[in-house]
């Protein structure tokens, strides 16, 4: 049985290691930025709704399945201190918090470069706290995000870059049903 292993180990190709300052291999990207939110209920009484300015911040994970293209999973989370609430009584102050998990593909279509569009789909969850507000329900739901960025290489692995990202999301209470659109510009840490 060991001689089988030592054969195999001979007989395979080493796994091939990522190219300096080329978009493949694994895939790590951290990312912090400044956004808005807006939340709004349509169907909802006096069309209830929130939005204010949120410190966005992204982690993906992945791996590059071809030259450029990184397939994974990021988890997105924004925080608005200071909603502005509409249609929604409440004299406290609020945090809107809400999150997801998105399958992401980001493609880089010069993997030496630093061009680089973003696509996801996944699950969310917007949730405000503080005051009145404690009851209301969170609400769940479809997130989709698109992004296009630039990455500048700092070392054979590690790029640092700026990145657009929208994400849409279609969320439901049991009361009310929401759309949420979330504008952001990003600071981002690429290893790849």
């Amino acid at each position: 049985m060991k001689l089988v292993i030592v054969i195999a180990c001979v007989a395979l190709p080493a796994s091939a290691t990522a190219a300096p300052r080329t978009h493949d291999g694994l895939y790590l990207q951290l990312s912090i930025g400044a956004g808005y939110q807006r939340a709004h209920a349509p169907d909802a009484e006096l069309g209830a709704g929130l939005g204010g300015f949120t410190v966005p911040v992204q982690i993906a994970l992945g791996y590059s399945v071809l030259p450029g293209l990184a397939l994974g999973a990021a988890l997105v989370a924004d925080t608005t201190l200071v909603p502005q609430l509409r249609g929604l009584s409440s004299n406290a102050r609020t945090t809107e918090l809400n999150g997801g998990a998105l399958a992401i593909a980001d493609y880089y279509p010069w993997r030496e470069h630093g061009l680089h569009v973003q696509l996801g789909v996944g699950w969310g969850r917007v949730d405000v706290i503080g005051g009145a507000l404690d009851d209301y329900p969170s609400a769940r739901g479809l997130l989709v995000g698109t992004a296009v960025g630039y990455d500048f290489w700092v070392s054979p692995e590690w790029s640092i870059g700026v990145v657009a990202r929208a994400l849409l999301g279609v969320m439901r209470t049991n009361d009310a049903s929401y759309t949420m659109v979330q504008p952001a510009l990003l600071a981002s840490f690429t290893y790849n």
